[in-house]
């Protein structure tokens, strides 16, 4: 995946031994608007969709099976610029800000 590409195959290896699964129901709030994230998701199964406080009519990213989602905060250190919750009940597996940045 685009997360780990850069990464030399050793490393990638390694990051991906690290990667732990998670798993989420409808409903479930996976990132919070406004957080750094510590860790990014890469989706396995299920859905999921960005949502804004207070409510938008600008379009909002959805992420299904392969997609990575936080990549760009874990990577950069950077305030998420919106949530995500799940939409149907599915796996991630996760990877830590500390594995990636080692």
């Amino acid at each position: 995946h685009a997360l780990l590409h850069h990464l030399s195959g050793e490393a990638r290896s390694l990051a991906a031994d690290c990667m732990v699964e998670r798993r989420v129901s409808v409903g479930e709030v996976i990132v919070r608007q406004g957080e750094t994230a510590e860790v990014a998701y890469l989706v396995e199964s299920g859905s999921f969709e960005g949502f804004v406080e207070p409510r938008t009519t600008m379009p909002l990213p959805r992420y299904g099976q392969l997609d990575c989602i936080c990549e760009l905060s874990l990577v950069h250190g950077s305030p998420i610029s919106y949530g995500v919750r799940c939409t149907a009940d599915g796996v991630l597996w996760t990877l830590e800000r500390k594995v990636y940045k080692a």
